[in-house]
């Protein structure tokens, strides 16, 4: 009798362990590589977002004969809590970067906290001033993008040396270095990066008074190194660090009205909003950090986006010379550098 051997396709157990195996290195090798991907991507849409703040702000200029001002205030210098104008730069330059919905929610004769501005205030901030490198979350109060106001850790006043600061009032030509040689804006965090949060001081947050306000919420400078430990507050503040509003640290409080009633009509409770007696008390205590700005830090690995005032736009690394790094700051120091010296 013949014997009919068959041959099996089928794989064996050490077989199918060894594929698995395989692919799994495989995988464990792309994987890097695709993520290095997706940030330079994300990288790239941030230099983008920064391009077209340039560009928006250079139309204003070319609409107002002056660059936008840093900040508005009569008192100074300026201080990181809700007392003031500080109508910031952000805020002007809305309807060149096709805002003007948002631009017409805002008062400008008022202050930025003024319960006139609620609504433009409490706004989500818009998409092109978050990097998209961030951790965002879906409500957001606060910005990635920062004017620069100074080439040294100072506070911001009407003397500052870079190009946006208190009151300022500057055209392009006003920039002696060189625009080409001056740092405008740049990245700065709000929310800490993770393997900082165990290095903050007990009862510290890393948040700003807003997209609108012109305080070290909107302004950096140039006078630390990129990427050095977020500046944190200790004091209370209006918006969580994920941008969720604290009613406790707004200047007015929201009092509803004794009958409680609605403009249905216009979907509008009619609740009234009263300036806190104690308002100017609040944060009447000047402390030493609130004169504080700090500098600029992102989420990109090594370095951070920044644009000068030709319109380019380029990452600067952590390794950049600090002397190099603060002279890109100031306007008017006389030594015109570059990144490429």
């Amino acid at each position: 009798m013949k014997h009919i051997l068959i041959k099996s396709n089928a794989f064996t157990l050490i077989e199918l362990l060894v594929v698995i195996a395989i692919i799994n290195i495989l995988m464990a090798m792309t994987f890097p590589a695709v993520l290095s991907v997706r940030e330079s991507v994300r990288r790239g849409y941030c230099q983008n977002n920064l391009t077209k703040i340039v560009i928006a702000t250079k139309m204003y200029e070319e609409s107002f004969g002056v660059l936008p001002s840093g900040t508005i205030n009569t008192d100074r210098p300026i201080r990181n809590v809700p007392i003031g104008n500080h109508l910031g730069w952000i805020p002007r330059i809305l309807p060149f970067l096709e805002q003007s919905a948002l631009y017409h929610m805002i008062d400008f004769s008022k202050d930025v906290y003024d319960p006139a501005n609620e609504q433009g205030w409490f706004s989500e901030t818009p998409v092109l001033f978050r990097c998209p490198s961030s951790h965002f979350n879906a409500v957001n109060r606060h910005s990635n993008y920062m004017a620069c106001h100074e080439g040294i850790e100072t506070p911001i006043d009407v003397d500052n040396r870079g190009t946006f600061f208190l009151n300022s009032r500057l055209r392009s030509k006003d920039i002696l270095d060189g625009n080409s040689c001056t740092v405008w804006f740049g990245e700065a965090t709000i929310i800490p990066i993770p393997h900082w949060k165990s290095e903050l001081p007990s009862g510290s947050t890393c948040t700003s008074l807003g997209w609108m306000s012109g305080t070290p919420g909107t302004i950096r400078n140039t006078g630390q190194k990129i990427n050095a430990k977020p500046f944190c507050v200790t004091w209370m503040m209006p918006f969580t660090e994920t941008g969720q509003i604290n009613q406790n640290g707004l200047p007015y409080k929201i009092s509803s009205n004794e009958n409680n009633e609605t403009d249905t009509e216009n979907n509008v409770n009619n609740d009234t909003k009263t300036i806190l007696p104690n308002s100017a008390t609040l944060w009447s205590t000047e402390l030493p950090e609130q004169f504080q700005v700090g500098g600029f830090n992102s989420f990109h690995v090594g370095g951070a986006n920044h644009a000068f005032g030709d319109g380019n736009v380029r990452m600067i690394f952590e390794t950049i010379n600090l002397d190099l790094y603060q002279k890109l700051g100031c306007r008017d120091d006389g030594k015109t550098v570059s990144l490429d010296d």
